[in-house]
Order: structure tokens, then sequence, then C-alpha cells
């Protein structure tokens, strides 16, 4: 049974309430505001990972020592770890709140994107994603609820969650998470990587430049209508349906923007 507003698990964490729909991806349900310990301490934001993703003790056990890695690892661009804790019937992962963040999700539907932000954007999410490629991680359920704008730029969140989880458990939940905007080889069953994270990128950067999401932006790929600018190729080349026609990585992604005279601004 999921926790809900006023519940208190793992000891002290105390569930404060449903966070707003477009704050998370929707591979892993609602997200939940909680706080650790005494009124006043730290706010997360509050992911459940249902048994049904760890459906085995050794799954249980080794989501908690990969997850548990990242409480000691900071790095730009992703929101840090501070949570990772475990009930009978659930397990949990804490991201440190970012105050006054809103997630690019409602800012694609409130539509109006600049091109500064659009290139702002394009460059701190991969550099995220660089963070993680370079560790060998894959964040693996990218998507414009887990990308949070706040006062200090761009950051992702839920990195780590997917390759924690059992394969074959997480597998349908990653299909549905927005249709074509995942990759085509994570559609047909395969393990996130990389190059599907690449993929993710392309298509959550085609969202904000079109203020569409999910299958539309992926249309105005598709017709040639993406003004994106210098991005466009970019973005193009990331939603290749084969994985070996994307940058590889990240710091692909990266290198392919530097190159390019892309005016980056703000909004």
């Amino acid at each position: 049974m999921r926790p809900s507003s006023g519940d208190q698990i793992c000891g002290e964490v105390q569930i404060d309430e449903e966070a707003a729909g477009d704050l998370g991806g929707h591979a892993f349900g609602p997200t939940l505001h909680a706080t650790l310990g005494e009124a006043g301490e730290p706010k997360v934001w509050l992911t459940v990972v249902e048994r049904s993703l760890v459906p085995s003790q050794v799954d249980v056990s080794s989501f908690m020592a990969r997850m548990g890695e990242l409480l000691t690892s900071e790095q730009p661009g992703l929101v840090p770890v501070r949570l990772v804790d475990r009930e009978a019937d659930f397990c949990v992962v804490g991201y440190q709140a970012m105050p006054g963040a809103v997630p690019l999700q409602r800012r694609i539907e409130g539509a109006g994107s600049t091109a500064g932000l659009v290139a702002r954007v394009a460059v701190e999410v991969a550099r995220g994603l660089a963070h993680l490629h370079r560790k060998g991680q894959v964040h693996g359920a990218l998507a414009p609820g887990n990308i949070v704008l706040w006062q200090e730029g761009v950051a992702l969140w839920q990195h780590g969650l997917t390759l924690a989880c059992n394969r074959e458990a997480v597998a349908p939940r990653l299909r549905a998470l927005g249709g074509d905007v995942v990759a085509p080889e994570v559609r047909a069953g395969n393990t996130p990587t990389a190059g599907s994270d690449v993929y993710a990128w392309g298509a959550v950067i085609a969202a904000l430049a079109t203020d569409t999401v999910g299958s539309a932006a992926l249309a105005a790929v598709e017709d040639g209508e993406l003004a994106a600018g210098l991005l466009t190729d970019i973005i193009v080349g990331a939603l290749a349906a084969e994985q070996t026609e994307r940058p590889v990585d990240g710091l692909a992604v990266l290198r392919l923007i530097a190159e390019a005279p892309i005016v980056q601004g703000s909004e």
C-alpha cells in the first residue's frame, strides 16, 4: 500500500502531501512532498517504488545498494538524493526539494518558450546526462516531469531508479511512459542505455521547442516543422530510430552543440 498525506514512514519521514501531477515521470506514479525528521528539517520529493518493481528480496537488496551509492554522489545538473529507505510494501527514494522549482512539463504546457530558453535547457539537460553517462549510469526514464527549472539553472531528478529496479518488472512501465517519446528499443523491451537517454533528450527538447508533448512534438520533427534554429539537426539526429545513428551519449550531444554557433541566452 502506497503512503499518503499525513503518514509517517521509515522512522521519521513525514508525508506532507501529494505533489502536482506534472512533477515527476509517469513510470513511478505520483510524487510526494515529504519532510525528513521534525518540521523544518530538509524537504524531499519522494518517489515510491512499489514491491512489484522489486519483487524478490534479492531485487530489494540490489535496489537499496544501487540507490544508496547516490547518497554520497552529488553532480552538477542532478538533484541530490537525500533518502533511500524501505518498508515492507515499498522502497522510497527522496530527492532534495528545490525551492521554487518548476517542472519543464508545466513550462511546455504554458507555451511561449523562447529560443534562448530552448538552447539553455538543451545544453543543461545534455550536461546532466553527460555526468551520468561518464559514470556508467543512465537516467532511463527522462521526461519533462523530471526536469526542473529553478533559480540556479536546470536539473534532472529520478535518475538511477530505472536500472535499480527489476528489469522485467519495470519494462512495461517504461513502454507506457509517453508513447512515442520512449526510444524504440525501450518500447521493444530492451534495457535503457545512454543511447535511449539521448533519444529522450531529443524528444524533450522538441517538446519544449514546439510547446507540445509526445507524438505531436515528434510529428513536428518528422514533418520538418521544428523551428529550433541550429539545434534542429542535432534533435533530428537524437531521434533517429536506430540507436547506432544517434549521438552515443550526453557528452556527444554537448560536443555537437558546442560545434554549432548557437546563441545561448535565458528566458
